[in-house]
């Protein structure tokens, strides 16, 4: 059976040694041609040609073992790290590190964590930010605008006012190739509020405050 899984780690599941068996079981089937298993297999289409030439040459399919020393990232170690990353996705590598280090009893560098995660298409961009205007005020404000556009402007004041979050922006999280994060933010944190307006005659004075702009205050 041929899938993929959104939960675990992919080439946990699916060795190489599997992959290459599955490549011989669909090449004697003389049914696919190599660019459809690479598709049905989502594998690079080298890897079949690859499999392919060693089963015309009689060669084994097992892994060849290398002659560098072992690698040091075991798939516990990996399951380990995305499960530290979706339970906190703002973590940084150097904390990833030492809490897998702490529980495997083991040293290993951030550097490793980075190229495992990257190897896994894990990446930390910063998340999009929720748009507080809706679709259906967006529509709103259209139709006001399209029923307003032929009265006389020039006796009206347009005021508005912005508010700043005190509190911090936008942090980078840890997601997978695909994924999209959203930031959730506080809707009464501490804010500072500025308020400026404009007319035809010219400019208001620029107003900063803290307090919440009130009928009474306004």
């Amino acid at each position: 059976q041929l899938y993929k899984t959104k939960t675990t780690v992919f080439f946990s599941i699916m060795s190489q040694e599997e992959t290459r068996k599955k490549i011989e079981i669909l090449l004697n089937g003389g049914r696919h041609t190599p660019t459809e298993i690479s598709r049905m297999l989502d594998i690079n289409r080298t890897t079949v040609y690859r499999v392919k030439k060693r089963l015309a040459d009689g060669t084994t399919l097992k892994h060849k073992r290398g002659g560098g020393r072992p690698g040091k990232v075991s798939a516990a170690i990996k399951q380990s790290a995305v499960h530290i990353i979706k339970n906190d996705t703002e973590i940084s590598l150097r904390k990833i590190a030492v809490k897998i280090s702490d529980r495997k009893c083991m040293n290993i560098s951030k550097s490793t964590i980075h190229w495992t995660l990257r190897k896994l298409r894990y990446s930390k961009p910063f998340p999009s930010l929720i748009p507080l205007l809706s679709e259906k005020n967006r529509h709103f404000r259209i139709a006001w605008a399209r029923k307003n556009i032929n009265k006389f402007w020039c006796r009206a004041v347009f005021a508005d006012e912005a508010s700043f979050g005190l509190n911090r922006g936008r942090v980078r999280m840890w997601t997978k190739a695909g994924v999209k994060r959203f930031q959730k933010t506080t809707k009464h944190s501490p804010k500072l509020h500025i308020w400026a307006a404009f007319s035809s005659f010219g400019t208001f004075r620029l107003c900063v405050f803290r307090r919440n702009l009130d009928v009474a205050f306004y």
